[in-house]
Formats: structure tokens, sequence, C-alpha cells
């Protein structure tokens, strides 16, 4: 074990694992600061105002949500893209995406027949939502998620505007309709 350490292990820690650690200090300081608060109505409606967030490389942009136990807030998972050299704050947007999928279930049950060949239209939906959401409660964070969703797809962020981020995360109007109407149900 201790040659593992030293031959491999020993640097892999001081090369990702110890500033991860730095990266996870941060990221729980903004959302409990800037981002929690300001979405506070919205996370408690959705039951998602508590569980364990979790930063993975190996996720990629789409993250992955487990909603729990309907009866409790505590057993949600979420966990999302920690993308390497990236700003530690850059993973509180993915957690709103990926919270989104609380929101894009709900609104598409009447419009979307098939789950399955729909998923390409549910990850563009959260994308969207995740826009709506934080130009409802949050303004002052929307402009940045909307950098963080067009560098996921390798889009230009420096010319990220709100229409380039709508063209490039394109929806029917009925379903940006259903969207909007299911956050307004607050």
């Amino acid at each position: 074990m201790k040659q593992e350490w030293d031959v491999f292990y020993g640097q892999y820690w001081v090369e990702t694992i110890a500033p991860d650690s730095t990266s996870r200090s941060a990221l729980d300081d903004f959302w409990a600061t800037s981002v929690a608060p300001r979405l506070a109505d919205f996370l408690v409606e959705r039951r998602m105002d508590g569980g364990t967030i979790l930063l993975s490389a190996a996720v990629g942009p789409q993250g992955r949500l487990f909603i729990g136990d309907p009866n409790t807030n505590e057993d949600n998972l979420v966990i999302v893209w920690s993308r390497p050299g990236a700003s530690p704050r850059e993973p509180a947007y993915y957690v709103v995406k990926e919270i989104c999928y609380a929101v894009v279930g709900p609104a598409l049950e009447d419009l979307v027949e098939e789950k399955v060949e729909n998923i390409s239209l549910r990850m563009t939906a959260a994308v969207r939502c995740g826009a709506l959401v934080l130009d409802r409660y949050a303004p002052v964070l929307a402009a940045r998620y909307r950098r963080t969703m067009m560098r996921s797809v390798g889009a230009d962020t420096v010319t990220a505007t709100i229409g380039r981020f709508e063209e490039r995360f394109s929806l029917e109007p009925e379903i940006l309709t259903a969207l909007q109407d299911e956050i307004d149900r607050l």
C-alpha cells in the first residue's frame, strides 16, 4: 500500500482530491449564502430544500437527481459536474438545473407522450427551467447560469446573450408556457 501511495495515490491526492475539498467548501459557502436563500420558496415548494450535493468530474454536464422519500427532503441527492479548472461556484448552477427536473416532469406530463424518446427534450427543458427559476428568484445569478450552460455545450460564452441561449436551448412555446406555469404555481 505504501508503494502504491508513493507511486500514484499521493500525487493524485495532491493534484485532484485536495483542491476539490477547497472547491467543495467554496461551493457550500456560495450555495448557503447566495443561492439557497434566494431560492428558498422554490426549494421548499419542490421539497428540494434538503439532501446532499455530490461533485463528480465523471458525471459530465448532465448530472443526476435522485428524489427520495416524498415524506422527507433529507434523502434527496444531486450529483453535479465538477469541471476541472472551473470556478468553485460553477457546480451551483448545475444544481439549479438538476433540481429543475422536479419541475420538468410535472410540466411536461400532459405534453410529452414517450419519456424515452424525449430525453433530449427533457434535458433542454431543465436547462431552460433553470434560467426561468433564476430570472424569477435570483436575477443576479441568471446571466452566469446561462454562460455556464452555454459552456457545457461548447458554445462561446463571451457572446452568450439571452437570445443565443434561447436559440441554443430552444423549446416550443407551449413547453415554455408549461414550465413557467409550473414555476409560477407557488
